[in-house]
């Protein structure tokens, strides 16, 4: 649902290109740490189709077409054997943290 709407010109987090500025500022930055802290949020059907639409490329669409991959969200929802009929379940998340310091 989510991934249809990225071109290949769309920067994303993924590809770590941005790392490049940091390797490239050596004399400006310490080392790039990195950790990955996994957690689980218990998450309704609308809970999940908000956190879609507030990606910046599916954000940056036009209203009518955010409603359409809210909709295909809770559709999914409502008719994946996983979650059919559920209010609530877990939804696992793993975000990357990176930072560094100014020398």
């Amino acid at each position: 649902i989510i991934t249809r709407h990225y071109t290949p010109d769309v920067p994303r987090q993924q590809s770590g290109c941005w790392k490049e500025a940091f390797a490239a500022c050596t004399d400006l930055f310490g080392p790039l740490s990195a950790a990955a802290v996994p957690y689980i949020m218990s998450s309704t059907p609308e809970d999940v189709a908000q956190r879609a639409l507030s990606i910046s490329v599916i954000n940056s669409l036009p209203d009518d077409e955010r409603e359409r991959v809210r909709q295909e969200v809770l559709k999914l929802f409502a008719t994946h054997p996983d979650s059919k009929g559920r209010d609530r379940f877990d939804v696992q998340h793993k975000p990357d943290f990176f930072w560094t310091q100014r020398l």
